[in-house]
């Protein structure tokens, strides 16, 4: 378990070093990461290709009532019914759930050097739900202080836009720049803390939150860069990869072609391809959370249960 009464100097990170090892990990132990996802995919894409189908299977129609000059007032009336939201709002339960239990599995396979057990059986451990835990509580303390801020703020300072003062413009500019602010506060914060994730899913319930910040001192880049290298780079490497395989499709979710779209049966090839991309992207997270595991094993070496 972490010491941390230890008081000990802020360690840089090796940044090349740890998102190279978070790639090697992925692809040397791919064995691994199917084990602890099979189960997730399968299920995430069951329930995603559902709410997908739903949505689209509405959306469909309205666009080809769009092109079709119908009136705005007929659209309205078309309007979405409540029952829709259920399977959206199932899938993201289930798919929060599983981003978790794969996040855990794979934290503790680095880690601890555990082997994954089956796929899903994670989410009745103490592990798991203190991961959750700390993690809801991370969100509260970035998020309160934001938001209460704002909100005090915004009633001083808005006011006197709605109603016209004549330092409305600097009133805005000045809201703006306190917004600007606050959001790269709060992702500083949450760098400083996110290795409280891993500790709690490898069974160290030692680190505080003061031990986690002191240790990541002077690292904050290091981690952002490193978590972008990690999670977004491989979506956008994705994402090309289908650009460059589908063009003539017109039917990628971020690069739809009405004409095309309207011409063929958008809601099937819509849900297919915003299927297998959240499947992916579900496939491909362990290399984000190969990242804080990595880093967490060099800022925390005193935590670890096992050794190389």
């Amino acid at each position: 378990m972490s010491d941390v009464n230890t008081v000990q100097p802020p360690r840089k990170l090796p940044l090349g070093e740890m998102i190279s090892l978070s790639y090697s990990w992925f692809f040397r132990k791919f064995p691994d990461v199917l084990r602890i996802c099979w189960l997730w995919l399968l299920i995430c894409a069951a329930l995603i290709g559902w709410a997908n189908w739903v949505q689209w299977s509405w959306i469909a129609p309205l666009m080809a009532g769009v092109k079709g000059g119908l009136p705005a007032q007929a659209l309205v009336l078309q309007a979405s019914p409540i029952w829709r939201l259920l399977p959206v709002n199932l899938a993201g339960l289930v798919v929060m759930f599983a981003a978790v239990s794969i996040a855990v599995a794979w934290h503790r396979r680095i880690i601890l050097r555990e082997p994954p057990g089956l796929s899903g059986s994670n989410i009745v451990t103490q592990d798991l739900w203190r991961y959750i835990g700390i993690g809801i509580l991370i969100w509260l303390i970035v998020i309160v202080p934001v938001a209460a801020i704002l909100v005090s703020t915004g009633r001083l300072l808005l006011p006197a836009v709605l109603i016209g003062s004549s330092d409305a413009p600097a009133r805005i500019g000045l809201f703006l720049l306190l917004l600007v602010s606050l959001y790269v506060a709060s992702i500083a914060v949450l760098l400083r803390l996110c290795m409280l994730l891993p500790a709690r899913a490898s069974g160290d319930i030692g680190l505080t939150f003061r031990g986690a910040w002191k240790r990541t001192r002077g690292n904050t880049w290091r981690l952002f860069w490193g978590l972008l290298a990690c999670t977004l780079a491989p979506m956008i490497m994705i994402e090309i990869v289908l650009v460059i395989a589908l063009p003539p499709t017109g039917m990628l979710p971020f690069k739809p072609s009405p004409a095309a779209a309207l011409d063929g049966p958008v809601a099937l090839t819509m849900t297919v391809m915003s299927t297998v991309l959240s499947v992916i992207y579900l496939l491909i997270l362990p290399i984000g959370i190969g990242f804080l595991s990595h880093a967490y094993r060099h800022f925390f070496p005193d935590g670890l249960k096992a050794a190389d």
